[in-house]
């Protein structure tokens, strides 16, 4: 069993001025779960936005969602 919570802030300076600074925030939950000796899971649920004091079109927010189930079959 393991969960694991991250966050990233990462301040990006742009070569053009008139552009201002981007600023992305991360932040993600990572988990697993072994179930059984066959049978187990992984996920993660992440959110990400990336903010810019003069562009607002280089402004974004990102949801994201993953699984996986991992199996051994023989």
């Amino acid at each position: 069993r393991r969960c694991v919570y991250e966050t990233d802030v990462k301040k990006e300076f742009l070569d053009r001025p008139t552009d201002g600074d981007n600023i992305t925030q991360t932040h993600t939950i990572d988990a697993s779960y072994r179930w059984t000796e066959d049978f187990s899971t992984d996920g993660f649920i992440a959110y990400e936005k990336r903010s810019n004091d003069k562009n607002a079109a280089r402004e974004y927010e990102d949801f994201s969602v993953g699984v996986t189930l991992n199996w051994v079959l023989y």
